[in-house]
């Protein structure tokens, strides 16, 4: 049954004269910084988990590795999930299944049984609580100023970053990781969930209104909501891939995830442990990455509503490139500062015009599924740099290999990027009335 705008967060949101999408972007943002917040600070755990399970650095990479896949192949369905059925249920479901699987982690004896609760179920839980759901539910109740809020909801990841490192290393250096495990499962389960689920909406119709930047009604809606117009045709999956566009964005968001995903939440802080700092200072410089991220994003949207999406999309790769280079002569407080101002800029910067390019080549309608593939590529991509940047160290005893090879990824995803063409030929959009 829809829930009209007079319900208790809807009367609230009228009589502040705020429009109700901005509610939903703040409960989306809240649960983005929750749910991919606390799965980012598997990092802080790596040398912990060696210590305790005797295992070794590929096999702790195996469980960020097994995560990603399991995330990016739960995107496509995430996604179509979402266009039927909405936000409210499925990042709500989402958040509990993080919740509940991070209080029994807390709980695990054996490094398998961790295997499955942190990678297995972990891995398709956070696929519904990640920035594809972010990405969709801007979309959906947006219509202008959609960059911006793109921007904004996608900042919950980076925002999630700043709090839950200093947070969950000062919890672990207090308490150890069980404790910590299970801390930040209780918070999530209690607290978070019933906070998100009350405020979200799936739908501006739900609430009978437009989305923001609508027209009034004044008949039946088409495209996007919008009345009068001609109704959009969901682009097939057959179809889209026959676009190198597609492509183009595809592989490109694999490089981001291998980086971002992949390389920096899984090894950056073993990296800097192993060169002299001690775990809060790593976790505290990955927490600078995530203000740097709130930054990034924010302007990203702001850039992305100014100038189209494809010219910033390829810079944000190149300037990453660069900033993983600059890793390599990361040796005190200094250089660790200036990479992390260089690469959170560029982190998750990528996400609002990745975004927007799905909606804009492919059309709304198609949204769901086109950007939750393009997702899955990103994922498979974390999945990679996670593992194979383990294996080369476990193999080397350096990552100087893995952070050579992330970069140059990055500078062939700045060239992928600039051959997008930004408007679609129109094959995709929906055939003329005749």
């Amino acid at each position: 049954m829809p829930i009209s705008s007079g319900s208790a967060p809807g009367r609230a949101a009228r009589r502040a004269g705020i429009h109700y999408a901005w509610v939903v972007l703040a409960a989306t943002f809240v649960a983005l910084a929750v749910g991919m917040g606390a799965r980012s600070t598997f990092g802080v755990f790596v040398k912990p988990f060696e210590a305790e399970f005797g295992v070794t650095r590929a096999a702790t990479s195996a469980v960020a590795s097994v995560s990603l896949l399991l995330f990016a192949f739960s995107q496509p369905v995430i996604g179509a999930l979402l266009d039927r059925y909405g936000g409210r249920l499925v990042i709500g479901g989402s958040l509990l299944l993080i919740g509940l699987g991070s209080i029994f982690s807390g709980f695990a004896t054996q490094f398998w049984q961790f295997f499955i609760l942190f990678g297995i179920v972990g891995g398709i839980a956070s696929g519904g609580a990640g920035l594809t759901s972010g990405g969709i539910v801007a979309v959906r109740w947006f219509t202008e100023r959609r960059g911006q809020a793109i921007g904004l909801v996608s900042s919950g990841f980076s925002a999630g970053q700043l709090i839950f490192y200093p947070l969950i290393s000062l919890l672990f250096t207090w308490y150890g990781w069980r404790q910590t495990y299970i801390i930040m499962g209780v918070f999530v389960s209690v607290l978070v969930v019933p906070a998100v689920t009350w405020f979200l909406r799936n739908d501006p119709a739900d609430m009978g209104l437009q989305p923001y930047g609508g027209l009034p009604a004044q008949g039946p809606a088409g495209a996007g909501g919008q009345p009068g117009a001609a109704p959009q045709r969901a682009a097939p999956m057959a179809e889209v891939v026959r676009s190198m566009d597609f492509w183009w964005l595809a592989l490109g968001y694999f490089v981001c995830g291998y980086t971002s995903a992949g390389l920096a939440q899984a090894h950056l802080i073993p990296y800097w442990v192993e060169h002299g700092f001690h775990e809060v200072q790593a976790a505290n410089a990955m927490s600078l990455v995530g203000a740097m991220n709130v930054a990034g994003t924010i302007l990203s949207g702001r850039l992305c509503d100014r100038f189209g999406n494809r010219i910033p999309l390829s810079i944000y790769y190149f300037v990453r490139g660069l900033a993983i280079l600059f890793l390599l002569t990361v040796r005190d407080g200094l250089s660790v500062t200036i990479f992390a101002l260089i690469f959170g800029l560029s982190y998750i910067a990528t996400v609002p015009p990745t975004s927007g390019l799905c909606a804009d080549l492919f059309g709304k309608a198609s949204m769901g599924r086109v950007y939750g593939w393009v997702t899955c590529s990103h994922q498979i991509g974390g999945a990679m740099g996670a593992y194979l940047s383990g294996y080369l160290y476990t193999q080397s005893g350096s990552y100087a290999g893995a952070f050579t090879a992330a970069a140059a990824l990055c500078f062939a995803a700045a060239a992928m990027s600039y051959a997008i063409r930004e408007q679609h030929p129109q094959p995709l959009a929906a055939p003329a009335a005749s």
